[in-house]
């Protein structure tokens, strides 16, 4: 006998690495809980509104890097995800959205509460999709799931109710293995880039969620060319704190004091990020930007050189090509001065007695009690 539509979705988002699915009980994704509730590899987190569901599904997705979903009911229930959807899109989080939709004959009728939902999603979501056979489950899952992953992009399927519980004969697949090779490039394009990178006097590197993969490498990359890192919204916990030169974020709720000194930079490196707070950035710095999707790599952001390519695999390159170079120490003195000036500011900020709670306060009884948490 066959697996149920319902199944072999969680089969499928299993061999992904999804173990939670955030969402609210409702009438068409009954057959989807009733499947969940049968297994124990993916649980069902309950929560009181759609909305909030995607936004736990986005965050997820930037914390992790690796495809998080959500599911809804049809109608007001799919609509009320939207808010959450924006979030993912706008930050470029690989989400999957699963909505129950109206019985397969009734898709395109008055049933009640029936909307078009490619239509709706269409803003937010890379792909969309509408499920009109059972055994077309794995196929469209799969598409759905890699170009979330691929392209960092939130993806939808609308399911039919009836078809949730409906048996299919196709199996979930488990992913091929992926051997990745290094980016290839044009000598001449990183001797250019090297060259410009060569005559900084206060490099920085704004690092963002695409470096997930690159930590280690731009932190040696940092050390070796004298830059600074900041880290965008998206960058927010890829470093450890004790990093070198490490002056955490800029914008609301960063590093107050890294502004004065990233408005300085002569020559700054974005490494996996798209993101350009204006307000706090250099004016006159010549921008090298890192980017797998090379048509983002100028929107917005005064971008000289774009290198379309991997961050894990770009910066080993860099730091080859970079090989020798001498540091500006003044530059590495003022940075080591910020880096402190926000480290001691927190920690007595942190230590202040007060009859409410705020943001310093609260996160250093937060941090004492996670150190004594077991991981």
């Amino acid at each position: 006998m066959g697996k149920t539509v319902a199944e072999v979705i969680l089969d499928q988002l299993s061999y992904y690495g999804v173990k939670r699915i955030y969402g609210v009980t409702g009438d068409t994704i009954i057959g989807l809980l009733d499947a969940l509730a049968k297994q124990d590899k993916i649980k069902f987190i309950a929560v009181k509104h759609e909305s909030v569901a995607a936004f736990m599904a986005s965050a997820e997705a930037k914390l992790t890097g690796k495809l998080a979903v959500c599911t809804s009911t049809m109608g007001p229930g799919a609509t009320n995800l939207l808010n959450g959807l924006g979030d993912a899109y706008a930050d470029r989080a690989p989400v999957l959205a699963l909505t129950g939709q109206a019985p397969l004959n009734k898709i395109g009728t008055n049933f009640q509460q029936y909307v078009d939902q490619q239509e709706l999603f269409k803003p937010f979501a890379t792909y969309s999709a509408n499920l009109a056979s059972e055994d077309a489950i794995v196929e469209l899952l799969q598409k759905a799931a890699q170009i979330s992953l691929q392209q960092r992009a939130v993806t939808h399927l609308s399911i039919p109710k009836d078809l949730f519980e409906t048996e299919t004969q196709v199996e979930a697949r488990p992913l091929p293995r992926v051997i990745e090779g290094a980016e290839t490039f044009q000598s001449d394009d990183l001797v250019e880039v090297a060259s410009l990178m060569k005559i900084a006097k206060k490099p920085m590197i704004l690092a963002g969620a695409g470096a997930w993969k690159a930590t280690e490498a731009i932190e040696r990359l940092s050390v070796q060319w004298g830059a600074g890192i900041i880290t965008s919204f998206g960058g927010k916990g890829l470093f450890e704190e004790s990093t070198p030169y490490l002056l955490q974020g800029i914008g609301e709720g960063g590093n107050p004091h890294a502004p004065e000194i990233f408005k300085e930079a002569d020559v700054v490196l974005l490494a996996g990020v798209s993101w350009w707070p204006e307000g706090y950035v250099p004016e006159q710095a010549r921008i090298i930007q890192i980017d797998t999707h090379i048509e983002h790599a100028t929107s917005g952001i005064p971008v000289e050189l774009a290198i379309k390519g991997k961050t894990e695999q770009v910066v080993p390159l860099l730091q080859e090509f970079i090989s020798g170079f001498e540091s500006n120490t003044e530059w590495l003195t003022r940075m080591e001065q910020v880096k402190l000036k926000w480290a001691d500011q927190n920690e007595q900020e942190g230590k202040l007695v007060v009859h409410h709670f705020i943001p310093p306060v609260l996160l250093g009884l937060l941090s004492k009690q996670l150190r004594k948490m077991p991981y």
